[in-house]
């Protein structure tokens, strides 16, 4: 039995990248690293890279919609 390839294959940018799809700076990232705060990240030797599904679903994960409960208690 041959193994299903089927789906794609996740798609690894570094964090200069990453930050320009979050449009923030690279340092924010890696004060958010550094925080244990941010979007999930993967170290590969020396390298961070981020995938970019995990980014999307991060900052998705972050929306507020006005008038919601979230919403309402942020002043």
């Amino acid at each position: 039995m041959r193994p299903d390839h089927t789906s794609p294959a996740p798609r690894y940018i570094p964090a200069d990248d990453a930050a320009d799809v979050l449009c923030v700076a690279t340092q924010t990232l890696a004060n958010w690293r550094a925080a244990g705060r941010g979007p999930a990240y993967t170290r590969i030797g020396r390298a961070i890279r981020y995938e970019v599904g995990a980014l999307t679903a991060w900052a998705q994960a972050r929306t507020i919609t006005p008038g919601t409960v979230a919403e309402a208690g942020e002043q």
